[in-house]
């Protein structure tokens, strides 16, 4: 077609195709809207992830590196990383290397997931949700009241899997747990002592009470044997005798 035509075409059919050209604005926008949506929601499940497993929240940010926070909570080896990294590189020059790439990519994201659930002492059907719906289901995982089990790691082939648990993460949340437990002695011993102070203060209370009583007896009765004593020898005096 000319221009000629196309300039009839558009004259004729404008109301068309503005209509459609604000479906597709519409809809752009919207598939926009869902994913920061969903980035948003996979970063703060990431943040509180890491906060369970004594990693820095701030991590689950960086692109990459939240990646390998996550491979080093749960045991999974981190050259993943890097071989998928220069696997999408020289896909650009070899092309059939990218489907390669991306089956590895696949591979590692399963064994991740499931790694992931199986950490948090959740089962590996969540660890394919995590896999198919990162986004809801790190929420699921990091909002709800499971906690850190350690390093459980699913099945790798070519890497040999790290299941030691005395990592960086796990001395930091020993670390806290310690710490609570401190503070916690410390509560308690303070209750024990202000409890001790004052039951031995109304004890002494209790002791100078009974001691100032019988004094304030003594002190009213002797003046009564006296008083009697001398009524007894003014009448015996005044008494005349019989002849």
């Amino acid at each position: 077609m000319s221009t000629t035509d196309w300039n009839q075409y558009f004259s004729s059919n404008e109301e068309v195709i503005y209509t459609m050209f604000a479906i597709m604005g519409m809809f752009l926008v919207f598939i926009f809207a869902m994913a920061l949506i969903f980035l948003v929601l996979k970063v703060v499940g990431r943040w509180k992830m890491f906060d369970k497993a004594g990693e820095e929240g701030w991590k689950a940010i960086i692109p990459i590196y939240n990646t390998y926070t996550q491979c080093k909570i749960t045991g999974i080896s981190a050259y993943w990383i890097f071989i998928i990294f220069i696997g999408y590189l020289l896909s650009s020059f070899i092309r059939p290397l990218g489907i390669i790439t991306n089956i590895v990519c696949v591979y590692f994201s399963v064994i991740l997931a499931i790694s992931t659930a199986r950490s948090f002492g959740k089962s590996d059907g969540i660890g394919l949700g995590l896999f198919l719906l990162s986004p809801i289901f790190n929420m699921i995982i990091g909002c709800d009241s499971s906690k850190y089990e350690g390093k459980r790691p699913f099945g790798d082939i070519l890497f040999s899997m790290d299941t030691s648990n005395d990592s960086v993460t796990s001395v930091k949340s020993e670390s806290k747990t310690s710490n609570t437990k401190k503070v916690e002695a410390k509560k308690t011993v303070a209750k024990k002592t202000t409890s001790k102070t004052t039951t031995k203060k109304a004890a002494a209370n209790k002791t100078t009470a009974k001691k100032s009583t019988p004094k304030k007896s003594a002190t009213k009765k002797a003046p009564v044997k006296k008083t009697s004593t001398t009524k007894k020898t003014t009448t015996r005096k005044t008494t005349p005798k019989k002849k």
